[in-house]
């Protein structure tokens, strides 16, 4: 009982837990906000009905004989704007009734009549009327791809016009995928997002989905893909040639609006869905388990893509803090996928590492990655985006950032060891160990670097009874624990034997007496690497006296730092709105 409750109020203190839930929605449940119709399936309005009764029609003879019924209004009432807004509802009214009763191919007919009619009016999204005819045009094109079903040839659907000719677009572009290579295709407005300020979304031309492959099944991307799966976002296209129809999707993240009749019409997207669904399966579960038994979430360790990866965007990497995980930055990369220019131009990576571990454990395991993906993704060395990468590190995760790009010289390698590294006594295993470890030399990858409420000099906290009782809590395995150093102590520094002594865990690596922050902190910074500071305060504005409740600001504070921002936030300042204005605005100076 008392190390539940020790947990949880550590937990508390020092982590930063995602609430982000992606959970099915009732078909019609998105479209509550609006009046009553058929969207929302509370009937048709009443505008609809007044029309229906003008033309001497009823909604009985809609539910008896759809096509004869709508075929007989549109000839009564022609084509006008009004009479198009009610044979739109009156289309999906029909749809729906028909697809509850099994008739799926009259159904979809209707939806596809629907899509059709609609498409005039995309334009106009201010009115009243306009906002109906956005909805609707989602609303029908979801249906479509839904009933569909992975049908891959063109497919004749009964319309009260004539049949349509439907056929999917399997051609891949730069911008279009075929979506048969998912796994699953879920439309955004069947889905209920809960946990972000806001919901990243736009109406528009076709319907947003959410698309989902199994990175298992495909052994080129298994290393840096989610083990939860992969998720992005695409949009549902039907393009009207006569009675030919097809249907195509596009990569929201590369196109965000095409031409259509002249003018340029924005795709309905939905960002929040796709990255909600990656928060949701992010096996997040085991950032407890990685901070008391870390040996046994090791499979979490790893460099994970969000994304496909795109050969022109430059890679943004967030590392999390301590008793935490990738899923803590949902609100931050959510904020920053609102902003067009910074989801065209970067990609989302996210580091993962079981947080017991003390920091020079992950921070040369990310080295390493850091080598292999670019060696993986690019092994001409032919991209330069892989040559701009930016780090951003929340708390511990910024101690980890920090020693990517560091530089351990000769001159600081003597302040570890009396002789050169591999003069040492040693067998090359424990040398080369020693290397991963201490050895920090900036390959020039990195040229930015962001830290966020980073406790370089220490937090208050491990040194508190709280940090003590959960420190010996922390059990470290022993291939961590065992390092060969018999004969050669005599042949290492004080200094050095404090930064190799890996028996203190993250918690105790984070007191403020811990030497090896003291010796980090004064490694100089590569001067390819621009770096910038973000603190909390509590909302106190009290710096520099101020404190986030876990790190002060004496102790985040950067000398050299290009800029700094105090944000009025406790310890989770990364998932603060003036922190992620702040991290888009940097992000922005990047593209420079």
């Amino acid at each position: 009982m008392i190390r539940r409750m020790l947990l949880l109020v550590f937990v508390g203190i020092f982590a930063s837990c995602s609430s982000v839930r992606f959970e099915p929605l009732a078909t019609g449940e998105c479209y509550e906000h609006l009046w009553r119709c058929a969207l929302n399936e509370h009937g048709l309005t009443k505008v609809t009905i007044a029309a229906m009764k003008q033309a001497g029609l009823s909604q009985g003879d809609l539910k008896r004989a759809p096509y004869d019924t709508l075929a007989g209004f549109e000839k009564k009432v022609g084509r006008d704007r009004d009479s198009q807004q009610a044979l739109v509802e009156q289309c999906i009214d029909a749809a729906n009734h028909l697809r509850e009763g099994g008739e799926t191919d009259r159904a979809m007919g209707l939806y596809l009549v629907a899509a059709e009619r609609t498409l005039p009016f995309l334009h106009e999204r201010t009115s009243a009327s306009g906002v109906f005819f956005a909805h609707a045009h989602q609303y029908a094109t979801a249906r479509v791809v839904e009933l569909l079903n992975q049908r891959r040839i063109a497919v004749g659907i009964p319309a009260f016009q004539g049949a349509f000719r439907l056929r999917v677009n399997t051609v891949e572009t730069e911008d279009r995928v075929n979506p048969f290579r998912f796994d699953s295709l879920m439309a955004a407005d069947s889905v209920q997002v809960n946990g972000f300020r806001e919901r990243v979304n736009q109406l528009g031309l076709g319907a947003p989905f959410v698309a989902g492959k199994n990175p298992l099944e495909d052994p080129d991307v298994r290393p840096y893909f989610p083990l939860g799966g992969l998720y992005q976002p695409l949009t549902a296209v039907l393009s009207f040639k006569g009675r030919q129809v097809t249907l195509t999707f596009y990569d929201s993240l590369r196109e965000d609006s095409l031409r259509v009749g002249g003018k340029e019409l924005p795709l309905a997207t939905d960002y929040s869905a796709s990255w909600a669904r990656f928060v949701d399966e992010d096996p997040n579960k085991k950032a407890f388990l990685g901070l008391f038994r870390p040996g046994e979430a090791d499979d979490i360790m790893r460099l994970t893509l969000t994304e496909p990866f795109r050969e022109d965007a430059i890679p943004v990497i967030f590392v999390h803090g301590l008793a935490s995980s990738g899923a803590t930055w949902d609100e931050t990369i959510n904020g920053l996928l609102a902003d067009p220019v910074i989801r065209e131009r970067y990609q989302f990576w996210i580091y993962q590492y079981p947080s017991g571990y003390p920091f020079l454990y992950p921070a040369a395991d990310l080295r390493r990655t850091i080598r292999e993906v670019r060696r993986h993704f690019d092994p001409a060395d032919r991209l330069p985006v892989l040559d701009r990468i930016v780090l951003i590190g929340h708390s511990m995760g910024g101690l980890i950032s920090s020693a990517q790009i560091r530089r351990t010289d000769d001159a600081a390698m003597h302040q570890f060891f009396k002789h050169p590294l591999d003069q040492l006594s040693a067998d090359q295993a424990t040398k080369n160990r020693l290397r991963d470890l201490l050895y920090m030399s900036p390959e020039g990858y990195i040229r930015r670097a962001i830290f966020v409420a980073t406790p370089h000099r220490g937090s208050t906290i491990a040194d508190s009874w709280i940090g003590r009782l959960t420190s010996r809590l922390i059990k470290l395995p022993n291939d961590v624990l065992t390092l060969n150093l018999t004969g050669i102590v005599q042949e290492i520094t004080d200094t050095g034997l404090s930064m190799i002594d890996l028996a203190p865990n993250s918690v105790t690596r984070l007191k403020y007496s811990n030497p090896v922050l003291r010796t980090l902190s004064e490694l100089p910074i590569d001067e390819r690497v621009t770096f910038h500071t973000i603190c909390g305060d509590r909302g106190l504005g009290n710096a520099p006296a101020s404190s986030d409740g876990v790190v002060s600001y004496a102790s985040s504070h950067l000398e050299g730092a290009t800029s700094e921002k105090i944000v009025g936030s406790w310890h989770s300042a990364h998932r603060h709105p003036d922190a992620i204005d702040e991290i888009r605005r940097i992000l922005t100076v990047h593209l420079n």
